[in-house]
């Protein structure tokens, strides 16, 4: 029987690029086919699944500047919530060539199957390869690498996903957190702003970083 309430969590995978700290988000929301019994034991079956399944990913498309120092995943239901930090000894890129400046960046755009901005996300990738992108665009290779990452996020963790204890999928702030009364400073996280992943398109065009919504990655 899944967790009641069903986990909510945030992962981020932390990195640096030219001594500049990159970080991207990853939602995910307990499945109902979970065996977990705590929330800790599946937060850190979300991680050790993420190291296995979308890391490489991500270091197949990155330049070997580009170099994921941990990964860290915190429940934002329940909360006070459970913090599990992994450290990573050797997750650099892949790719040989130098990077772009590391305000740029690769662009997944997410769907849910909801229509409207809120049920729309995304996610930026750090350490694009500068001999692999043309005029501020992915080269072919690389924009099938940064589709490959769309893909296994679809397949293992999307609507009819193999992984068994959570979903992936975009958290909308806007329909999903509260503020009560009592303490209307404080930010109360709900189910209703999650949204379980149906499909990642991977964008040619080269994002940035200097504009971005908060934990939608760098």
């Amino acid at each position: 029987m899944a967790l009641n309430p069903l986990g909510l969590y945030r992962l981020k995978v932390l990195g640096e690029l030219h001594g500049q700290a990159t970080e991207t988000a990853f939602h995910f929301m307990t499945h109902s086919t979970s065996t977990m019994t705590t929330y800790a034991s599946e937060a850190q079956a979300i991680v050790n699944d993420f190291k296995l399944q979308v890391l490489p990913k991500m270091q197949a498309f990155a330049c070997q500047e580009w170099a994921a120092k941990s990964i860290l995943i915190v429940t934002l239901i329940p909360t006070p919530g459970v913090l599990i930090e992994d450290r990573l000894a050797s997750a650099t890129g892949f790719q040989t060539d130098d990077s772009l400046p590391s305000f740029c960046a690769g662009l997944l755009s997410l769907r849910s199957g909801l229509s409207g901005r809120s049920g729309h996300g995304r996610i930026y990738v750090p350490g694009v390869p500068e001999n692999l992108s043309i005029q501020s665009r992915l080269e072919g290779s690389l924009l099938g690498l940064l589709s490959d990452l769309g893909g296994i996020l679809v397949s293992r963790y999307g609507l009819a996903g193999s992984f068994a204890n959570a979903r992936f999928g975009i958290y909308s702030r806007k329909l999903g957190i509260v503020y009560p009364s009592s303490n209307p400073t404080q930010p109360v996280y709900t189910h209703t702003g999650f949204m379980t992943l149906s499909s990642a398109i991977a964008r040619p065009e080269i994002a940035t970083v200097r504009k971005r919504k908060l934990a939608r990655g760098i």
